[in-house]
């Protein structure tokens, strides 16, 4: 039996501070890439990431929109440039579907598409 607790976990979060952007333009709700539990070894690995989809990664992991090497990130965390739109929740829109964002990685083994 697998302890659900510590196997890899991947979360795809929007960042609730505004900031500027190198040319001076606000940018706001910005999308985040998190990981933890994460095999030993994934930091040192050259090869090793974690990216930002408009797809799902399961049907494959070519084209995303921004990468994180976990080599330069090792504390599991990295925001995208990629701001998550502003969406109406009315009572008669709501859904359980995707959100039209994935987290996908390479190098070690575990998909979501949680957004």
């Amino acid at each position: 039996v697998e302890d659900k607790a510590s196997s890899p976990r991947v979360l795809l979060t929007v960042n609730s501070l505004a900031s500027h952007n190198v040319e001076g333009v606000i940018t706001e709700r910005l999308l985040e890439l998190n990981w933890f539990n994460a095999p030993s070894g994934m930091n040192e690995d050259p090869t090793s990431w974690v990216g930002l989809f408009n797809h799902d990664p399961a049907e494959g992991s070519h084209d995303p929109l921004e990468v994180a090497s976990t080599r330069n990130n090792p504390d599991g965390y990295y925001r995208t440039r990629i701001p998550f739109p502003r969406i109406e929740f009315f009572d008669n829109k709501l859904t359980d579907g995707c959100l039209g964002f994935w987290i996908g990685k390479t190098a070690f083994s575990f998909l979501s598409s949680l957004l």
